[in-house]
C-alpha cells in the first residue's frame, strides 16, 4: 500500500527528472522520455506542451515532431486547445518560394 503523503513527493521528482532528461539528453533518450511523460498523464501532457511552445521558433526535428504527434494523440480538450491555439497549421511552416498555399493539402493528409 503507497502512503498518500510520500505518493505526490515521488510523481513530483518524476516528473522533475523526466521534464530534465527532455531538456538536456541525448535525442534517443529524450525519445524516451516522451511516452513516460504521456503515461503520467495531464502534468506529463503539460511538460511536452511546454517543451514545444518552447521550441517554437526553432526548425522542427524528430523530438518536437514526436512531441507533437503525442500531445496530438492524447486528444484530451487541453492538448487539443494548445495545439490550435499555437500550432494551428502543425510544427512545419507550410510556406513556398512560390508563394502557394499548401494548407488545404495538409488538411487532407
Amino acid at each position: 500500500m503507497t502512503d498518500p503523503t510520500t505518493a505526490p513527493v515521488n510523481e513530483s521528482s518524476q516528473i522533475d527528472e523526466l521534464t530534465r532528461q527532455l531538456l538536456s539528453s541525448t535525442e534517443k533518450k529524450q525519445l524516451q522520455t516522451i511516452p513516460e511523460l504521456v503515461a503520467i498523464g495531464e502534468t506529463g501532457l503539460e511538460v511536452l506542451s511546454n517543451y514545444l511552445k518552447e521550441r517554437q521558433t526553432t526548425p522542427a526535428n524528430i523530438v518536437t515532431g514526436l512531441v507533437y504527434q503525442a500531445l496530438y494523440d492524447a486528444n484530451t480538450d487541453n492538448t487539443k486547445e494548445f495545439l490550435q491555439s499555437n500550432f494551428p497549421t502543425g510544427i512545419v511552416p507550410l510556406q513556398s518560394e512560390q508563394g502557394l498555399d499548401y494548407t488545404s493539402l495538409q488538411q487532407l493528409l
